[in-house]
């Protein structure tokens, strides 16, 4: 018997007012499994995860996440329930302390159990463990990557959502995110990933997305579109 899917989208749309960027997107996401969205700029990738955590106002069609609607649930109230979405430009709170910004992402765990938590966010990430004191709103914009990620593992995530993680930093930096990633990915965690740096998203996912002008254009594995050379075509339509 197939297990079911921790995301199943079925024609799911989304507007910013009466303007559709996102249109029927169909989509399974399996446990454990990581999946990737690519394509050009304005393919619709942000606004499909926003529709997913629910940040968006006007979104149509069925998304079940762990078995269950989400039609009626809160942003919030997914988050506890372990949906977790790292938004595009990290969005933390610069003028708060490296571990003060950790312990915001733990505000549904257990008191007892929140300075053991923190601790282990500060391991996966040694560079933070260093500026643990330091205000957020003076890292760099790797660090600050680093520091999204570490808050956004407080809740536990059962389906952890990235949005360009490797935007606007360094070679360098981006190979030690996408460690992290694999990190994650090897404990199990079901990760969606949404990347303008199509290679680097193929190379650590499962299965990819690829998206234009709001729709899906394909999908398949990730191994499959690397090895076929295809990606400039699929991504970029030439």
């Amino acid at each position: 018997m197939r297990a079911e899917p921790v995301l199943s989208l079925q024609k799911v749309s989304a507007y910013y007012g009466n303007l559709c960027a996102v249109r029927d997107v169909s989509l399974q996401v399996a446990a454990g499994e990581t999946v990737c969205i690519i394509g050009p700029n304005g393919a619709g990738k942000t606004t499909l995860l926003k529709a997913i955590s629910r940040v968006l106002p006007k979104v149509e069609g069925a998304i079940h996440y762990r078995g269950a609607s989400t039609a009626s649930v809160t942003p919030q109230a997914l988050v506890g329930r372990g949906l977790i979405h790292v938004p595009e430009g990290r969005q933390i709170f610069a003028s708060m302390t490296v571990e003060e910004n950790i312990e915001v992402g733990a505000f549904a765990v257990p008191g007892g159990a929140r300075k053991e938590e923190v601790e282990a966010a500060l391991d996966m990430f040694p560079k933070l463990r260093e500026r643990s004191r330091q205000l957020a709103g003076t890292l760099s914009g790797g660090e600050q990557q680093m520091l999204a990620m570490a808050r956004a593992l407080m809740g536990k995530p059962q389906l952890l959502m990235l949005d360009e993680p490797s935007m606007g930093l360094a070679p360098m930096v981006v190979t030690e995110i996408y460690r992290q990633v694999d990190q994650l990915r090897q404990r199990g965690v079901t990760i969606l990933l949404v990347e303008q740096n199509a290679r680097i998203a193929l190379r650590n996912s499962d299965r990819a997305v690829v998206m234009a002008s709001g729709e899906i254009r394909h999908q398949g594995t990730s191994a499959e579109l690397l090895e076929g050379g295809s990606i400039a075509s699929l991504v970029f339509g030439h």
